[in-house]
């Protein structure tokens, strides 16, 4: 009878046929061996005997030798036999091991593949379910046919391709991507796959990448992909039952064969089980019984749980922490619908932290179609589901940015509003965005300005380039304008093309761009006039101390010395001319103290009033307690001058009124004076006005450019507004002019005010010349100037050593440095500087003191000068007592500190 053999359910049958056989071989065997050993005693016994007539002794010995060689040989045919029973039930069960491996990887909702990168990027082996995938088949690949490369979609092939070599460089043995590709029928389906690398640790380079790849477009498609895997698995083990057949009738073949499909299904079952373990995707094979019966790591990394303690617990159990099947289980409606099930819901961690997966169920069947089980494939979803919270947060904060936003922000369509911040509709002067929204946008700009922003979306549709931005006057509600700058993109809104548009108030930009070209007007002016004044001055101090040494010769009353008087006079008019151009520029400190500026007003204004016509009417309110200010009472007298004059000139043909004020004011954080960035404070405010033609809007920016004029040839220089403007400046205070066509002019300067001190009483003048007989090293590049106060220093009782330059002057002191009491030099000479030659000698003689000298110079001021040990900084053209006085007075220090 037959004896069978279980093997997980599954029986492999032993036939009696060759046993039987092998007993009667062995028996046959056996009575060979007897007669040979009965021929061989007969022969020892009596060589002439015959079989017949042996005796009774030999017979028994024969058979005794027959029965014990049988049993023999029946026992290590038995032991051989059972040994071929056992080996065939372990092949067995490694076969049905790797028939489940196999189902789970063929029958799963993604494609395995493995690929060497040491063999030119070969596929050495791709998964069946490939051709469903792609339409392609597993030869296809692996032969070479088909690249996955060149099917991947044109569009996403640069990202794949750069991703991936970012991987490489990176070394990531592990990544994900998905991608678009075109499959053999033209269909474009999405593609993610999930790839493990494999890196040789010596040469670190890439050896292979195995993983899958899940279409995510149709779950149909792994449903068949699955189907077809298990019938192509049924085939194989029928084919491999007949093999198993044959081979039993050829032992010593099937032992061969065995050992070969040993070794294949060893090498078979680690590849399955390391694509089925590389795979980030928790999978799992649950039976009808909702027990796990194998599962991956990575569904056991997901739950914080040893694969090992989660085969043989129910599914409910270990993902949703409950002691029945949960409602609505995807995995019940797949066995029972025979179709994949998908579904999100939050699953539970073994900490019992929940976390959100998204759950693929696919129904699993046996060889009679009944429904065993099924698969689940779990993806943790928690960096999705944080990505779509941070995305519904970016949308959120986005909303607040534009709705908080500064600027003006706006959505049209067809020329139309469709959307419009707060700050645009506060900015256009309007109450809500419902005014706004369907409203034309051009309506939003003056009538001039309309028919280029209908040009512009002309351009737009036609494809034209525009430039991204253009300047606009806007129109507010109620009709006022104002300067914008504007934006514009073009988007698509709500599926519809539109334009987004920023807007900005450019009226303050515009302002302070104006302002800023007039200061850099006045930069230039500075500069020029710095250069004339060193030049003017250098020509200007030879006259004055030719004059005033000349005049020291001469009787009084005298016409010669009367005809001097009137060249000093000149040229002292002269230098107050070159402190103007100084002040006009910024660039000469004027000698600054506290004035009551209402006496000096109210004596212009008696000027004034003699030397202008009656039909101009002069209006003063001047208050007579207003405290003083840090100002030059010649200056403020120029500025009251050059106003009133250009008022009457204003009023010159049809008279009018001049209006004079002068008050205190407080000018608070809230208080606004046009066109003025005033900083708070106490000022003193003086209010020019007329009732003038007025100024127009295009020269308005221009009045106060050095040299600008409207009046006609020899009627003015245009300096006198620029003249006002550098002294108030210099004042620290500011100025502004409100004027209208035909209404008149008003001018307003704000100066800041300081407290009241004494000043001091010059009786200097009152006093001789101081002289000396000192020893003095002059130098200077000028040569009249040389000449002169050589002249000047040895009337003083000087002995004057004079230089033509800084590196003369260098050589002589150096050659005598004990013998010289005191250095006046000028500060602009070429080679070397008046400051730079001071420093040398000092580095000698640091008690020696020095005067130095010039016009003008940007590079050293007073203050520096002293900060290198210059005595004294004095500014030419100098004259023949501050001379005098300045050399006395250093010189008797160096004394009395000696």
């Amino acid at each position: 009878m037959s004896k069978a053999i279980s093997v997980k359910n599954e029986s492999v049958a032993v036939l009696p046929g060759p046993r039987v056989i092998s007993s009667l071989v062995m028996a046959a065997l056996a009575a060979f061996l007897g007669m040979i050993a009965f021929q061989l005693l007969k022969r020892v016994i009596d060589p002439n005997m015959t079989l017949w007539e042996s005796n009774a002794l030999t017979v028994v010995f024969a058979t005794v030798v027959a029965t014990v060689g049988t049993y023999f040989g029946i026992s290590i045919y038995r032991r051989l036999y059972w040994k071929l029973v056992e080996e065939t039930a372990a092949r067995q069960r490694d076969e049905i091991a790797l028939r489940k491996m196999e189902m789970i990887v063929e029958r799963g909702p993604s494609v395995t593949f493995e690929i060497w990168a040491v063999n030119g990027w070969k596929v050495t082996f791709v998964s069946k379910n490939v051709q469903k995938m792609f339409k392609y088949t597993q030869d296809d690949f692996i032969s070479g046919r088909v690249v996955l490369g060149n099917i991947v979609h044109p569009e996403d092939l640069p990202r794949v391709n750069e991703e991936f070599r970012r991987y490489r460089k990176e070394r990531v043995e592990d990544f994900k991507q998905e991608f678009r590709v075109i499959t053999g029928d033209g269909v474009t389906a999405w593609i993610k796959s999930s790839i493990i690398a494999e890196y040789d640790h010596e040469s670190d380079k890439l050896l292979r990448f195995y993983g899958i790849l899940i279409d995510t477009t149709a779950r149909k498609t792994a449903e068949e992909a699955l189907c077809q895997a298990r019938d192509e698995l049924e085939v194989r083990v029928e084919e491999r039952t007949a093999e198993l057949a044959r081979a039993n009738e050829e032992l010593s073949l099937e032992i061969s064969e065995r050992n070969l499909a040993e070794e294949a299904l060893l090498a078979s079952e680690k590849r399955y089980r390391t694509l089925v373990e590389g795979i980030n995707l928790g999978l799992s094979m649950v039976d009808a019984q909702y027990t796990i019966v194998m599962t991956n790591g990575a569904q056991g990394k997901m739950f914080n749980l040893p694969v090992k303690d989660l085969i043989g617990r129910k599914c409910f159990q270990v993902y949703q922490k409950r002691d029945e099947v949960c409602p609505g289980c995807p995995g019940v409606t797949a066995m029972a619908t025979g179709r994949p099930q998908t579904t999100e819901m939050d699953a539970f961690r073994h900490t019992g932290r929940r976390f959100p997966v998204r759950l693929h169920t696919f129904p699993v069947t046996d060889t009679l179609g009944q429904t065993t089980g099924f698969i689940g494939v779990l993806e943790d979803i928690s960096d999705r589901k944080m990505a779509e919270q941070a995305a519904r947060d970016m949308e959120e904060r986005n909303r607040l940015i534009i709705e908080s936003a500064p600027i003006g922000i706006r959505i049209a369509r067809e020329g139309q509003y469709v959307y419009a911040n707060p700050a645009l509709v506060k900015m256009f002067g309007y109450a809500t965005n419902d005014e706004l929204v369907g409203r034309p946008v051009e309506l939003s700009y003056i009538p001039e300005d309309r028919e280029m922003f209908r040009q512009r979306q002309l351009d737009r549709l036609v494809g034209k380039p525009i430039p991204p931005s253009y300047e606009v006057m806007g129109l507010k509600k109620n009709g006022g304008r104002f300067d914008l700058v504007i934006w514009s993109s073009h988007i698509a809104y709500e599926g519809r093309p539109a334009t987004l548009s920023f807007v900005v108030d450019a009226s303050l930009e515009k302002s302070l761009k104006n302002k800023l070209a007039q200061a850099q007007k006045m930069e230039a002016i500075g500069t020029l006039a710095g250069g004339i004044a060193h030049d003017f001055n250098n020509i200007l101090m030879p006259i004055l101390g030719y004059a005033e040494m000349t005049m020291d010769y001469l009787p009084d009353g005298s016409k010669g010395k009367n005809n001097l008087g009137g060249i000093l006079k000149a040229a002292r008019r002269a230098k107050e001319l070159v402190g103007q151009i100084l002040t006009l520029s910024r660039q000469a400190e004027t000698a600054r103290h506290p004035l009551q500026v209402q006496l000096i007003i109210k004596e212009a204004l008696k000027l004034i009033r003699a030397s202008i016509p009656t039909t101009i009417e002069i209006r003063q309110s001047i208050s007579h307690t207003c405290r003083p200010v840090m100002a030059d009472p010649t200056q403020i007298h120029q500025i009251i001058m050059n106003l009133c004059t250009n008022a009457y000139h204003a009023m010159v043909e049809d008279g009018g009124i001049l209006a004079v004020s002068l008050s205190e004011t407080d000018l608070a954080p809230g208080d606004l004076i046009s066109n003025l960035d005033i900083p708070e404070g106490k000022y003193l405010r003086l209010s020019v006005s007329d009732t003038g033609h007025g100024i127009g809007p295009e020269i308005r920016d221009r009045i106060f450019e050095p040299y600008f004029t409207t009046k006609g040839q020899g009627e003015g220089t245009g300096l006198g507004l620029a003249i006002v403007h550098g002294i108030v400046q210099n004042f620290g205070g500011y100025i502004n002019v409100y004027s209208e066509l035909g209404t008149g002019t008003t001018f307003n300067i704000f100066l800041p005010l300081a407290e009241i001190e004494d000043a001091p009483t010059d009786s200097s003048l009152l006093e001789p010349l101081p002289l000396g007989n000192e020893r003095i090293l002059l130098v200077d590049d000028e040569e009249q100037i040389v000449l002169m106060m050589r002249q000047m220093l040895e009337g003083l009782g000087y002995s004057v050593t004079a230089c033509f330059g800084s590196l003369e002057a260098l050589e002589t002191f150096w050659a005598t440095p004990q013998e010289i009491d005191l250095v006046i030099t000028d500060q602009t000479m070429p080679n070397m500087t008046g400051g730079e030659l001071a420093q040398m000698i000092l580095e000698v003689r640091p008690d020696l003191p020095i005067i130095l000298c010039t016009g003008f110079s940007e590079v050293l001021d007073e203050e520096g000068a002293k900060a290198m040990g210059v005595r004294e900084y004095l500014m030419k053209p100098l004259e023949k007592r501050k001379v005098a006085q300045t050399i006395r007075r250093v010189l008797d220090e160096e004394k009395s500190a000696g």
